[in-house]
């Protein structure tokens, strides 16, 4: 231990026995003693001044003086309790016993229990005795009280200066609490902040930002400092300049954000399709070029919701084939076959759509015409007529290869002789020489002049090789055309062509029965004058373009200003203007009723019972309305049909108010099920 300074040695760690040995130097002689020879025989003396502080293990059985008061002492070597009033002390310090003496006036008395923690309160007005009480005061200073039993306690005594307050409460600064007005002394919930023209808002929560508000919110208290996004973006985002084309990402050290370029190239080395929303798909190459072939899984008629294809709901996504569309009162119908206009059509076809505009049509008699009958059985005659006598005629010279010889005075024959060359026509009525083509012999304009000369008092004819005349013309400038006979026509395409000018009439009236086959009446351009009547004395067979009758009744076709019923048509991409009507049956209920279709699609039923239903049977595509109303009594009660299936099989709650209605709407989608819908209940009708 040599050369190892006290401050070196280890500390020690457990409580001095007494026989530990210590050096010490006496007398210029380092000499050792014992701890206990040292506490027992070492004297702290009397000092002249010293601070003994946070002394510990001091022998105060070798204490010498008198410790002070302020010390912690008594400041006396014999201490003694002195007695005072109504009070005695007997025995001597430190074993003094103190007691009470005094009974004189003044004396409290008590009971003989109390409530621990509880107010000494007095019990009568003597002052001398007290009682228990319900405050309580814990030994953390806490008060327990009952109810409060006196006047309102103020302000400065920790009260609110009021019996009564209610909501939000303000103070006046003195001595009074009272309530609150929203709007004056607070922002009430929801209510506008103002417009402070300064102030600092901390950690609001709620804040109406649209309204109210204005200037814009900086970028340090969580705002854009921008009233625009382009100049948030400007303001938030590094700046856009040198950075074109570049894209937003995360710096390197995850402290920010920075523009950086992009690139690269790929192939696509494998592709699939995911079959979802009724699509499916098919892959036919799935490496860099794939050939992708989409299908649907849906069968039918298909709609879609805005993400997904499914099924369409005959009756009730459209209208099925066979689906009829009711009666409706104004429409316009484009492109329309197969119409039933024997029923279910009102209203006159126009002239310009190929009607006749009238529900009563009829031929006008014109000049020299007389018509008789009534529509559509007229009959056009003529009433005028010429003679006369030719007195000569001559023929000479030759025409495309044909030659006319002879002289006719009152009686006499032309001969014409020859061979038709045809190979420049001539011009039949006009200077520009006729088409030929094919077996179509074509004239520029009708027949008039030298070329074909009808003036003659006698008019004139075409005769047969048998001697008949199949052909006759007035004479005397007269108009009328006669056809005997037959007259065919027979090559491909060939056409004749009637165009009268002026107001004469043609009549096609066989003397005996006869056919007229395939005849047109109408082109690209409209003949002159007016074509009143057609008459037939017998129907025209539906076989051939007729209707098989003589009155359009009989024939089982609508007109357009009658009123007629569509049994069992359909009518496809029609389009109804102005709404359409359906038919409407009422009726009283009873305590059972069956719906018929017949009397009207809107049913409107009151219940005069608890009533049970049957329904029609359901065609796929067929549905009614059903305005079900109470009586005056209320609360009857329906028995459904078991083919409606109502959502979720439940069927609804009935409006059991009397004379209040619910709506009801049922479409078959198959033969054998309605589907019930609520259309709306609590009506007032």
């Amino acid at each position: 231990m040599a050369d190892v300074k006290i401050s070196q040695l280890p500390a020690a760690t457990t409580p001095l026995a007494g026989t530990e040995q210590i050096p010490l130097v006496q007398s210029t002689t380092t000499k050792q003693i014992t701890v206990s020879n040292l506490l027992t025989a070492a004297n702290l003396g009397t000092p002249t001044a010293i601070n003994l502080t946070n002394a510990t293990n001091v022998p105060v059985n070798q204490a010498t003086g008198i410790l002070a008061v302020n010390r912690g002492g008594t400041g006396t070597a014999t201490p003694s309790l002195v007695q005072g009033t109504n009070i005695a002390v007997t025995g001597t310090w430190p074993n003094q016993t103190i007691s009470a003496t005094g009974t004189a006036a003044g004396d409290v008395t008590g009971p003989a229990s109390a409530t621990d923690n509880a107010v000494a309160r007095f019990n009568n007005t003597t002052g001398q005795v007290i009682q228990n009480s319900g405050v309580i005061i814990n030994d953390s200073g806490e008060v327990t009280v009952g109810v409060w039993k006196g006047t309102e306690v103020t302000v400065p005594y920790g009260g609110t200066g009021a019996s009564t307050l209610t909501g939000v409460l303000k103070g006046n600064g003195q001595s009074a609490i009272s309530a609150a007005v929203a709007g004056t002394d607070f922002v009430a919930p929801g209510g506008a902040l103002g417009t402070p023209s300064s102030g600092t808002a901390t950690n609001l929560t709620g804040l109406p930002l649209t309204t109210g508000v204005t200037g814009t919110l900086p970028i340090a208290n969580g705002g854009t400092n921008a009233t625009t996004a382009a100049t948030a973006r400007s303001n938030i985002l590094p700046s856009y300049a040198g950075n074109a084309n570049k894209v937003l990402a995360v710096n390197a050290g995850a402290t920010d954000v920075e523009y950086v370029s992009v690139g690269g190239t790929g192939s696509v080395t494998d592709v699939s399709v995911v079959s979802a929303n009724g699509l499916a798909g098919t892959v036919a190459t799935s490496t860099t070029t794939p050939a992708i072939t989409l299908s649907t899984t849906v069968t039918g008629v298909v709609k879609g919701n805005g993400t997904a294809l499914s099924a369409a709901t005959a009756g009730t996504d459209y209208v099925a084939p066979g689906g009829a569309l009711g009666t409706p009162s104004s429409g316009t119908l484009t492109n329309t076959t197969g119409l039933p206009l024997t029923t279910g059509v009102t209203g006159l076809l126009p002239v310009a759509n190929g009607g006749t505009g009238t529900a009563t049509p009829a031929i006008v008699a014109g000049t020299n015409v007389t018509v008789s009958g009534t529509w559509p059985n007229q009959t056009i005659n003529a009433t005028a007529g010429g003679s006369g006598t030719v007195t000569s005629v001559g023929g000479t010279g030759t025409v495309n290869g044909l030659t006319l010889t002879g002289t006719v005075t009152t009686s006499g024959n032309l001969t014409l002789g020859g061979t038709l060359d045809l190979s420049a026509p001539p011009a039949i009525g006009g200077t520009v020489a006729a088409a030929i083509t094919g077996t179509t012999v074509t004239a520029s304009t009708k027949f008039v002049g030298t070329n074909f000369d009808a003036a003659g008092s006698g008019g004139g004819g075409l005769r047969t090789s048998g001697g008949s005349n199949c052909l006759q013309w007035g004479g005397g400038g007269g108009v009328n055309l006669t056809l005997d006979g037959a007259f065919n026509m027979n090559p491909a395409n060939a056409s004749i062509s009637i165009a009268p000018t002026g107001t004469g009439t043609l009549t096609i009236n066989p003397a005996t029965a006869g056919t007229i086959n395939n005849m047109a009446i109408g082109g690209t351009t409209p003949a002159a004058g007016a074509f009143t009547t057609l008459s037939a004395t017998t129907a025209i067979g539906v076989a051939s373009g007729g209707t098989g009758a003589t009155t359009l009744a009989g024939a089982g076709i609508a007109t357009l200003t009658g009123t007629e019923t569509l049994t069992n048509k359909t009518i496809e991409a029609g389009t109804f203007t102005n709404g359409y009507t359906e038919e409407v049956a009422t009726a009283n209920t009873s305590t059972a009723y069956t719906i018929d279709l017949a009397g009207g699609s809107v049913q409107i039923l009151t219940l005069t019972g608890n009533c049970t239903y049957t329904f029609p049977t359901p065609v796929a595509g067929k549905s009614f309305i059903l305005i079900q109303k109470q009586d005056g009594t209320g609360s009857r009660t329906v028995t459904w049909p078991a083919s409606v299936d109502w959502p979720s099989a439940t069927a609804p709650t009935l409006t059991a108010t009397a004379s209040k209605a619910d709506k009801f709407v049922f479409t078959a989608i198959d033969g054998s099920n309605w589907l019930g819908s609520v259309a709306g209940q609590n009506y007032t009708v």
